[in-house]
């Protein structure tokens, strides 16, 4: 299911639904989930079962709510494409997923036997601009102490992807993830239009983390 219609230059899409806990999707990132519950299980399969393979991820405002209606996420979520997905012994599934665009969760259209919900993709923010380069350089120059916050391993990949990327904001997000953030400023993060001050914000965290 993966109905798309436009609509004051808008594009508005209807979607499985994964709702998830204790984390945010953020796009141009790659994250490993495991899904438990039945509602999200048959969600993938059938974002599985299309040729996109897209679905729509949306925090819980509550981690411990079992059971989360469409009022229980924030309204803004990621559109994500499933790259891999595996089972488990105890059934549950394996997926890895990467966020594709942020989107406005408009409605529910369906529940059972998974939610579907009709959303609005918000419009790439314009990158260009004098402070957008220099809050770009200056998280390039703290890319070469990320060895002491992540370690060794792997950390030579990660910054030579982080240095090729020419998207500042693109590069903000994948550093998120690097972060001890908690949902709610996470989610904070994924809302903020203005990338001016999306790169502030991860620049100072990151600045915080490394000290």
């Amino acid at each position: 299911m993966n109905d798309i219609e436009q609509s004051d230059s808008s594009i508005i899409v209807t979607l499985p639904l994964v709702p998830v806990k204790r984390t945010v999707l953020f796009p141009e990132t790659m994250v490993p989930f495991t899904i438990g519950r039945g509602r999200s299980i048959a969600a993938v399969e059938a974002a599985m079962n299309t040729e996109e393979k897209a679905l729509l991820m949306a925090t819980q405002r509550d981690s411990e709510q079992e059971d989360p209606t469409f009022d229980d996420l924030f309204q803004i979520g990621t559109k994500a494409v499933i790259k891999q997905m595996g089972k488990t012994a105890e059934g549950h599934l394996q997926i890895l997923v990467q966020g594709l665009e942020r989107m406005v969760l408009l409605k529910s259209e369906t529940i059972d036997p998974f939610f579907t919900v009709r959303a609005r993709q918000l419009p790439h923010p314009s990158e260009a601009g004098t402070e957008i380069e220099a809050l770009h350089r200056a998280l390039h120059d703290l890319l070469n102490q990320l060895p002491d916050l992540l370690g060794t391993q792997g950390v030579t990949e990660l910054v030579a992807v982080l240095r090729a990327e020419k998207s500042p904001l693109s590069v903000a997000y994948r550093l998120i993830s690097l972060l001890n953030l908690n949902v709610d400023r996470l989610q904070a993060l994924l809302e903020q239009s203005d990338p001016v001050e999306v790169l502030r914000q991860v620049y100072a965290a990151l600045s915080h983390e490394l000290q």
